[in-house]
């Protein structure tokens, strides 16, 4: 009887003009009737029951305009509402899924309620819809190319987080009647919907299917599904937003409303007003056309603000290294997506190692200069993720050849600096310290020794770390590194490098397998005494080759 009165209602052609509205009491009902015991809602598809809501909510639809009142007045408004509350309820049970998703333009309907700001309880009845959907592949592809992700993002904004926590006591009576507590429900059914949309389950906790194409998750290191409205979203709201979209609904609300700068997010007016600015114009071609303007429906969105920003692993670099002891969810990952990156631009190091010159080429294009300030950038990163997060160095191990390269770069002294800075953090770990060893790249070192009086400090003391393994002090007679070091100790301008070269030697000589012989190829050069003053004293030992002195034991 009740899908019957449906239907002659439906039909009538009179049905805006009577004076007595069945068909608001007949959708109200059948709403209720759900709600009371959801099993019904498989009668009603049974009855084909949804078949004929459908055909009611295609003609209410198509009356509803920006002029339009909420459900109070309004025969056709609150018809779509209690039709929209219906689909809802039975689209928990997967073959109503499926029936809802044969039911001509249902989708498109259910998108275009959406689109009337002016009709707020109607729009939170069809984000919550949108969300019960979700677990249908075929109704979230639908939904996804219908352009529902504008509508949701665009009540995102809506969202006053100062009421959730002004702490205002609001009566039983009040509950539900305040309009921006109304436009704060639909905010959060927004997001939900979109977590929902994106993979996720209503708990926000787990992918709601296996995937082979997954990415790893900015917040936790984890798996998430990389379905197409996921890769839309990432591009819209940015990653750190995008895949925290599954966790507590306000606390996003309150970050997209409020201005953020960190490694992982850098949110202010500015993203805002872009984002905005898209969502009207794509809401336009929505309602006018009935389709989105943005043919990649978002997912090749970008910010003309971040465009310049240098983006590792979903981390802002120059953010990072202005607060290098900001806490990172997964710093091993970031270093090796630091690593890949250097390692990706290889091939430009090494050209500008063969062709030093064409660095400072004054004909350079910007492109070059850009990309390698990037790979300085990237560099200082790697510095401070290693020297803040322990254990991290260890990604480094097999990617020495191409940090130790770095110092060959005499056209970037800050690019050496850097470099020196970073290896001195890695040598902490003996593992590193061997794999330095094994990679045969202490030349690159030594060169720096002779060529960047700036950087022999910093030399000095990676030398002096990683002398603690046998080979490198093998290597070090081999490659002539002690020459090098001579050189230091005999004609350096500051005597803390003298002295820091001193030291260097007391170590070496210090080595049971090699030490005998550095003894002997140092004889050649310097009186035994010094020797034996490095190891007592490095500053005197600089002191006393700089005097004039003579005795049985030298002259």
């Amino acid at each position: 009887m009740l899908i019957k009165t449906i239907q002659m209602e439906t039909q009538d052609d009179q049905l805006f003009s009577k004076k007595d509205q069945l068909l608001t009491n007949s959708t109200e009902l059948a709403y209720q009737t759900i709600r009371c015991s959801a099993l019904n809602a498989e009668e009603l598809r049974r009855e084909q029951g949804l078949d004929m809501l459908n055909e009611s909510f295609k003609r209410c639809v198509t009356m509803l305009s920006q002029y339009s009142k909420d459900i109070e007045t309004e025969m056709s408004v609150q018809v779509c509402l209690f039709i929209t509350l219906c689909f809802k309820a039975a689209a928990q049970f997967e073959m109503c899924r499926e029936k809802l998703f044969s039911l001509t333009n249902l989708v498109k309907d259910m998108c275009r309620c959406l689109h009337f700001k002016n009709l707020p309880r109607l729009c939170l009845a069809s984000a919550e819809a949108v969300g019960a959907f979700a677990p249908d592949e075929n109704l979230q592809n639908s939904l996804y190319e219908c352009g529902v992700l504008v509508n949701l993002l665009f009540y995102m904004f809506n969202y006053d987080f100062t009421l959730e926590e002004g702490g205002v006591q609001r009566s039983a009576e009040q509950q539900g009647t305040n309009q921006q507590e109304i436009a704060n429900n639909l905010s959060v059914a927004c997001i939900k919907a979109l977590a929902r949309l994106a993979g996720f389950h209503s708990g926000f906790d787990t992918p709601q299917s296996e995937t082979t194409d997954q990415t790893a998750s900015l917040t936790n290191g984890s798996k998430v599904e990389q379905n197409r409205v996921m890769k839309s979203l990432i591009a819209l709201l940015t990653p750190y937003l995008a895949r925290n979209i599954n966790t507590d609904p306000k606390e996003i609300l309150k970050i997209m409303n409020s201005n953020s700068k960190n490694p992982y997010l850098i949110w202010d007016n500015s993203t805002r007003a872009e984002l905005r600015s898209y969502l009207e114009n794509e809401r336009e071609c929505l309602y006018k056309k009935g389709e989105c303007g943005d043919q990649f429906l978002g997912a090749r969105f970008k910010y003309s603000v971040l465009e310049k920003e240098l983006v590792i692993g979903d981390i802002y670099v120059r953010i990072y290294n202005e607060i290098p002891t900001y806490p990172l969810e997964n710093a091993k990952s970031f270093c090796f997506d630091l690593l890949d990156f250097l390692g990706s631009h290889a091939q430009y190091l090494y050209s500008s190692l063969m062709n030093p010159l064409s660095i400072k080429n004054p004909t350079e294009t910007s492109e070059s200069t850009h990309k390698l300030l990037n790979i300085e950038i990237g560099l200082e990163a790697l510095r401070n993720v290693i020297r803040h997060n322990d254990g991290v160095e260890i990604q480094c191990i097999g990617h020495f050849k191409l940090l130790f390269m770095l110092l060959r770069l005499s056209t970037s002294p800050q690019l050496q600096s850097l470099t020196l800075e970073m290896l001195i953090s890695v040598t902490a770990n003996q593992n590193c310290v061997n794999d330095i060893a094994n990679a045969d790249v202490l030349i690159s070192l030594l060169l720096v020794l002779y060529s960047f009086n700036a950087g022999q400090q910093l030399a000095l003391d990676c030398l002096y770390a990683l002398s603690s393994h046998s080979k490198i002090v093998k290597d070090m007679v081999t490659t002539g590194g002690l020459l090098y070091l001579l050189n230091i100790f005999t004609n350096g301008n500051l005597p803390n490098i003298r002295q820091r070269s001193a030291e260097l030697f007391a170590k070496l000589l210090a080595d049971k397998l090699t030490g005998p012989r550095i003894r002997l190829i140092l004889q050649r050069f310097l009186p035994p005494l010094f020797m034996d003053a490095m190891k007592d004293n490095a500053e005197a030992s600089v002191i006393t080759f700089e005097g004039t002195h003579e005795n049985p034991g030298y002259k």
